[in-house]
């Protein structure tokens, strides 16, 4: 009797080892509910059907596409794969955020952020306290019109902007609107040889300490150097005769020097003009003295002008006055 109970029970256990093992699902558990203590070994599976799936949605899941490399799949299509180097989200997949606004493939080599028509922000932080207090900066749209700006709310700071070639800015919009260089007269808008700017437009003026809108040599007109930066120079006439305040060819100032009986030129050197510069001074002394002179130049080359005294009245040639004081202004053509 003994033997015979023994016996049922072995087969009764070897049939429900049986029926296990025939079973397509089986729950894997450790011993009394712990953890399994060995590795849980799959196939490699396809993307049609993941070797980790689900019994209600058998093509969702994951599996091996290779060496270190692991594929997730839903619908029976690969959705996104890791490997050792990095995080592949398969073409036409996007990276959503909060179920809205994503990050997307966009043609070869493009990302795209995007929702529908919803105009999208794309921001970099400088600090972040939350939502309400913080400095960022922002690329985005603001109707049909596309903005990279500067943001703060609540306890954040507006900040300058910048950008430029390498780790440092060459211009910048200050917090007020103002457009300037970062280094002071260093940066240059357009470049000789190079494609130029056509036409600025300004609602106002333009200030600037030295008229030096093409580099060095001065202001030019159709490439055609008109007044230029570099200081004329004084010689002949009365004895030590000087340029005692200049801005360039475009206004300065020359005292007579002394000894000046029977003369009545004296020679500028200029920079090289393209045809020849023209000249005329008056009288700075005093009222009188204005109201009795005045000069005319006459270019005698590309970089010489010489200056001639007239009587303001008769039109005749005039001595100069020891330590008279003439203002002069020249442009080339």
């Amino acid at each position: 009797m003994t033997r015979l109970v023994r016996t049922t029970v072995v087969a009764s256990i070897i049939t429900i080892l049986f029926a296990m093992l025939s079973m397509a699902q089986m729950r894997i558990d450790g011993f009394a509910g712990g953890p399994v203590s060995r590795p849980i070994l799959f196939s490699d599976g396809t993307a049609a059907a993941p070797s980790r799936s689900y019994s209600g949605d058998t093509n969702l899941g994951s599996y091996r596409i290779g060496a270190d490399n692991e594929g997730f799949t839903a619908g029976g299509v690969l959705r996104w794969d890791y490997n050792t180097a990095r995080l592949n989200l398969s073409s036409g997949y996007g990276l959503i955020f909060n179920g809205t606004s994503g990050l997307f493939p966009f043609t070869a080599n493009r990302v795209i952020q995007r929702n529908g028509t919803n105009g999208q922000i794309l921001a970099v932080a400088r600090t972040w306290t939350d939502d309400d207090n913080n400095e960022r900066m922002a690329l985005d749209f603001e109707g049909t019109t596309a903005r990279l700006t500067t943001r703060a709310d609540g306890t954040g700071t507006l900040r300058a902007f910048q950008w430029g070639t390498g780790s440092a800015g060459q211009w910048g919009v200050d917090t007020a609107g103002h457009l300037y260089a970062t280094t002071d007269n260093v940066n240059d808008i357009g470049a000789a040889g190079a494609t130029r700017p056509r036409t600025g437009y300004f609602g106002t003026s333009i200030v600037t300490p030295l008229l030096n809108a093409t580099g060095a040599s001065g202001y030019q007109l159709n490439g055609v150097l008109v007044m230029s930066a570099t200081d004329p120079t004084i010689s002949g006439g009365c004895t030590a005769p000087a340029v005692s305040a200049a801005n360039g060819t475009a206004a300065f100032r020359v005292t007579i020097g002394t000894s000046c009986t029977g003369i009545r030129t004296f020679t500028l050197t200029m920079p090289a003009a393209s045809e020849f510069w023209s000249c005329h001074g008056e009288n700075h002394t005093s009222d009188a003295q204005q109201q009795t002179n005045y000069l005319v130049g006459r270019a005698t080359s590309t970089t010489a002008v010489v200056m001639t005294s007239y009587d303001r009245v008769t039109g005749l040639l005039e001595d100069f006055v020891a330590s008279d004081q003439y203002l002069i202004h020249c442009s080339s053509e």
